[in-house]
């Protein structure tokens, strides 16, 4: 590469390891270059990254981060809320079995991704597209008729999107490295062969699949259907101060992330004994049963052993 200008290539180079350049600055030179070298492959990538990855088929490897799913809970009029981590022993496999619900699909821009990342908020909370297909199935089937599932949705640690950052530009950094080695010094952009071979070699893409409701004509039977090349984006998140949309007629608001707009109307009548009900119950048994070996070792103790 040579010539009086510094070339864009070389820019790049420059200012991808330093940690002061944002990514979004980063990826609008990479646009160029891909402009520069003719590789449609380098473009629909940085563009992508920028604007983020809202129905593609695909999402890289370094944007599926791990992530708890809690339930937001209330009554059915609304009030009492809790929150509950929803375990995916819950869920039916035949259903789910191609979700992973504990790894969340970062599909923001990454003007977004750094906003949050600098955002006095410790945690989000973030719903994808299929959390309503959840809490349909737990309304129906596992919640007892003094309860109403509100919404489900991940919890990401800040950090965890802090890393996410970092797992982007480190991918930018072998990228722009691999520009570099192959790009003959007398030549400023990349040819389109090498870019295209470039970003095929450094991003790696994984399918991801969504879930879809289906439920009966008569509002009865409710099931759900898997489907890969969908959009699993996620829509929410609770900034501080701000409001943030999860599904449906649901809003986050304030540091509590209380949720307001549920309907007032009783739900269904569940099927069988729910999952929320049966949890409290077991946890009734278990201290009933804590309680009583207590009694016995303090018995034992004393000498008294009423049963002999």
């Amino acid at each position: 590469m040579s010539g009086e200008t510094e070339s864009l290539l070389t820019q790049i180079a420059k200012d991808v390891v330093d940690e002061a350049v944002p990514l979004t600055v980063l990826l609008r030179k990479c646009l160029m270059l891909g402009a520069e070298a003719g590789s449609e492959k380098l473009r629909e990538w940085a563009t992508r990254e920028l604007n983020g990855y809202v129905g593609a088929k695909t999402l890289p490897e370094y944007r599926q981060i791990a992530a708890l799913m809690e339930l937001h809970i209330t009554n059915r009029y609304g009030h009492n809320g809790l929150t509950q981590r929803l375990q995916p022993s819950v869920l039916p496999k035949e259903i789910f079995k191609d979700v992973d619900i504990e790894i969340a699909m970062m599909a923001q821009g990454i003007g977004e991704l750094e906003a949050m990342a600098s955002n006095g908020e410790q945690q989000f909370r973030l719903s994808p597209t299929w959390a309503s297909v959840i809490v349909a199935y737990l309304n129906k089937a596992h919640v007892d008729e003094n309860s109403v599932v509100a919404a489900a949705y991940w919890v990401v640690p800040k950090a965890s999107i802090q890393g996410m950052l970092s797992r982007i530009r480190t991918t930018l950094v072998e990228l722009v490295a691999e520009l570099v080695a192959q790009t003959p010094r007398d030549q400023a952009a990349p040819d389109k062969v090498t870019a295209d071979e470039a970003v095929r070699q450094i991003v790696v893409n994984g399918d991801y699949s969504t879930i879809t409701l289906q439920q009966s004509g008569d509002g009865g039977s409710i099931t759900a259907v898997t489907a890969s090349g969908a959009d699993p984006t996620a829509i929410g998140s609770q900034t501080a101060g701000g409001d943030a949309t999860i599904g449906k007629g649901l809003t986050v608001r304030g540091d509590k992330n209380t949720v307001a707009g549920r309907d007032a109307s009783a739900p269904k009548e569940a099927e069988k004994e729910g999952w929320w009900k049966g949890t409290r119950k077991r946890g009734i048994l278990i201290t009933i049963a804590t309680v009583i070996a207590a009694a016995v070792a303090v018995f034992a103790w004393m000498g008294w052993t009423p049963w002999g």
